[in-house]
């Protein structure tokens, strides 16, 4: 469980980055027709899993802060 929790609070950031595109109105978020934006998506996942962690098989080359810009949260996501 500690494990799971410790993933989720590493990826919440990565759907509010800018360069993920997320959009609440399109909640399927597909990027299988954007080679770039899935290329994109899949570092910034890798990034917020891998950099930093010495066990990590992947390596990341920057922290998730240098690859995108972030869009504001609001109140009820801070709560999370």
């Amino acid at each position: 469980m500690l494990k799971t929790k410790e993933y989720i609070q590493k990826l919440y950031p990565v759907l509010y980055a800018e360069e993920f595109k997320f959009k609440e109105s399109d909640y399927t978020m597909s990027a299988a027709g954007d080679q770039y934006l899935l290329r994109k998506r899949e570092e910034l996942i890798r990034s917020a899993l891998c950099y930093g962690n010495p066990k990590a098989t992947t390596k990341a080359d920057k922290p998730l802060e240098a690859l995108t810009s972030f869009k504001p949260f609001t109140i009820r996501e801070l709560e999370f």
